[in-house]
């Protein structure tokens, strides 16, 4: 949002304003798939992080079981 609303000063050789409100446009856009990609793959690190700790709690009981198996 910030982007999209950010005017510039006027100049007397300035850009032109069009082309650079176009240009913030896009940027904005790129700016909020790039958000929402980030947020999905934390999400998705979330997940893999808890299924890593449940494979290692499981093979900490594995490892027990065999070892008191063994006794």
């Amino acid at each position: 949002l910030e982007i999209r609303q950010h005017s510039f000063g006027k100049a007397l050789r300035g850009y032109d304003t069009e082309e650079v409100k176009a240009f913030l446009g896009s940027l904005s856009q790129e700016w909020e798939r790039l958000q929402e990609e980030n947020k999905r793959r934390r999400q998705e690190l979330d997940r893999a992080q808890a299924s890593l700790s449940a494979l290692k709690e499981s093979e900490g009981r594995l490892h027990k079981t065999l070892w008191q198996a063994y006794q």
